[in-house]
């Protein structure tokens, strides 16, 4: 078995072997508020360029595209029980 990296790693090309940039993968448009939450370094870059009046934010809040890295399934189900239980408080 494999050791894990001591972080993620990251593919030198956005557009990957489809040539499609990253940003239409993800169906990002313009105008949108994407948020980045605990992405690694450099990530940010892999997204350029952006649609025309997108932006990116480290909060989920009025994001209509949230991109999460979490380091195991039980920090993510931490995160979306937070998020839940605010929803429901409005």
């Amino acid at each position: 078995m494999k050791p894990k990296p001591a972080s993620p790693s990251l593919p030198a090309s956005s557009a990957g072997y489809s040539g499609t940039p990253l940003p239409k993968k993800l169906r990002i448009a313009e105008g949108s508020i994407v948020a980045l939450l605990h992405a690694p370094d450099g990530f940010s870059a892999k997204l350029a360029p952006l649609p025309p009046e997108a932006r990116l934010q480290k909060r989920p809040d009025g994001a209509a595209v949230i991109l999460a890295f979490y380091k195991s399934a039980a920090v993510l189900g931490a995160f979306a029980a937070r998020r839940a239980k605010r929803a429901n408080a409005r």
